[in-house]
């Protein structure tokens, strides 16, 4: 490795009249059959508001997100990058080693973390290798630095999907928002690669990823245009995440809070005609405040950070769970701290991360 530099009583909560039907024997019924590859992916493509978690973990999880650098080339108001102290990129060897220590369950593998993944010298390497080991790959990008040579080789490595960050359709709420990025330099860098995979074998999917809070809500349908322009046929709306210490750590910003929710669900469902009138699959985070926790990260995924250690989920960097290089895998995912943190998940204290949490 390179560097440059919390248990609470488990109770049950009372079920919320609002809160849509969940059906956890299904998840259980796939968690029994989770050494099936076809099962352990219907789990994953089930949308999580109806099929919620299971009654228990899988056996092992399906989905591991490795980071491989906690680097980044921008400083956005969202993100939590600025309070990190910690910098530095994994090497290529750890990585491998990271990879083959993962249980067989794994069928997909994301390097990406809290930084830029195409700033680590040997991503083309890790996605290769990754895929060599018969894993489906994924990235998340801001595609600051994705010029045609990047592009080439990203879709000649087996990636299997790639995510573009862009939080603005117009200059100035885009670049408001990803200080240090320029607005024209991104699309111009999306537009080439779409073009490039339209001749590729094997293309990977493509998705636009949108961290949705108050002062973008109003462009919600131009996204979906935006997608539409550039050949993107899938769009991810990602509510803001205000519990982290970044300078937008304030619910007020957030789509949940009181003054913005009858303005969200207008907007969403105006977003939705869009997508539907112009063929883009769109996903949308859940407006209504649901008291009970909905995730199901740490049933089914494990984050390991640049230096081997494990987190409960991928949005959470400052707990603790295990280093994967020092400890078996299943110590950590059946282990004390990991299975406190899902306990109290489903109780009436979750922890504060969760209860803070956009996506809960």
């Amino acid at each position: 490795m390179r560097s440059s530099k919390s248990t609470q009583t488990n109770f049950q909560k009372p079920r919320n009249k609002r809160e849509p039907p969940a059906f956890p024997f299904l998840a259980d019924f796939l968690v029994r059959a989770s050494e099936n590859q076809f099962a352990r992916k219907v789990l994953l493509t089930l949308p999580t508001r109806v099929l919620r978690r299971p009654s228990y973990p899988l056996k092992t999880p399906t989905v591991a997100r490795v980071e491989v650098t906690n680097r980044c080339n921008l400083s956005c108001r969202m993100c939590l990058h600025q309070s990190l102290e910690d910098i530095g990129d994994m090497e290529l060897k750890t990585y491998r080693k990271i990879i083959d220590l993962l249980p067989k369950t794994v069928s997909y593998v994301n390097p990406t973390g809290f930084g830029e993944p195409l700033l680590h010298e040997d991503i083309v390497d890790v996605i290769r290798f990754a895929r060599q080991r018969h894993k489906y790959t994924e990235i998340y990008t801001n595609a600051t630095i994705l010029d045609k040579e990047m592009a080439k080789n990203l879709l000649a490595s087996g990636l299997w999907s790639i995510h573009f960050s862009i939080d603005g359709t117009t200059k100035r709420t885009y670049e408001g928002l990803r200080r240090g990025s320029k607005f024209e330099t991104v699309i111009e860098n999306i537009s080439n690669f779409m073009a490039q995979r339209r001749k590729a074998q094997n293309p990977p999917q493509v998705v636009m990823r949108v961290v949705i809070w108050k002062n973008n809500l109003h462009e919600a349908t131009r996204f979906v245009e935006l997608a539409y322009n550039l050949g993107i046929k899938n769009v991810l709306f990602q509510a803001l995440q205000h519990f982290w210490n970044s300078e937008l750590n304030k619910p007020e910003y957030s789509i949940h809070s009181e003054e913005a929710i009858d303005h969200s669900k207008r907007m969403f469902r105006s977003t939705q005609e869009k997508a539907q009138e112009m063929g883009v699959k769109l996903k949308l985070p859940a407006v209504n405040f649901c008291p009970k926790i909905r995730c199901s990260q740490p049933w089914y995924l494990i984050f390991i950070n640049w230096k081997g250690f494990a987190t409960p989920c991928c949005a959470v960097y400052d707990v603790n769970v295990g280093s994967i290089l020092d400890q078996s895998f299943s110590h950590i995912w059946w282990g004390p701290k990991l299975v406190s943190w899902r306990s109290q998940m489903k109780s009436l204290w979750p922890p504060t991360h969760c209860r803070n949490c956009g996506d809960r």
